[in-house]
């Protein structure tokens, strides 16, 4: 069955909610549907969702995200902020909320690993797995190398 129904209980019927169909790329078959309660705004509809890994993060309109395990639909994760990278593989996002902050989640339970400043506002960011760092790009044209090692003893391998 590829429709996945999240964890998330409405009190109410959304029926213009987010419906996320995952695809394979080369065939084009869909291998998963996920339906989420996400809302529209009233205005420019500026919902998204990305994929890292088993791990799907539907950021809302008003500038929140959910992260759901797309396994079984169950949410793992909320938080205030766009996500600007992920690692599939540990389970980790990078997320800005504020200017010139960058926060590492687990997204198997939210749990915040790491909470840096950097220099300017944040733009890109990407995990590197074989350094165990994470680069961060900022509006400055900087690029910011953080390491994560001693912080991530206890991240959960993606479930």
């Amino acid at each position: 069955d590829k429709l996945v129904i999240t964890s998330d209980v409405m009190k109410e019927w959304v029926h213009q909610g987010l419906l996320v169909e995952v695809v394979n790329a080369r065939t084009g078959e869909i291998q998963r549907v996920l339906h989420t309660p996400t809302r529209p705004s009233s205005g420019d509809d500026e919902r998204w969702a990305d994929l890292y890994g088993n791990y799907l993060a539907v950021h809302g309109n008003v500038n929140n995200t959910v992260v759901y395990r797309l396994s079984d639909g169950m949410r793992t994760a909320a938080f205030y902020g766009r996500v600007l990278a992920g690692d599939g593989e540990r389970g980790l996002l990078a997320v800005n909320n504020r200017d010139q902050e960058v926060v590492v989640y687990n997204a198997a339970n939210g749990a915040e690993n790491l909470h840096v400043t950097v220099d300017d506002v944040p733009r890109a960011a990407r995990f590197i797995s074989p350094t165990n760092m994470l680069e961060v790009l900022t509006a400055a044209q900087h690029v910011d190398s953080i390491p994560l090692s001693g912080t991530l003893e206890t991240t959960a391998k993606a479930q």
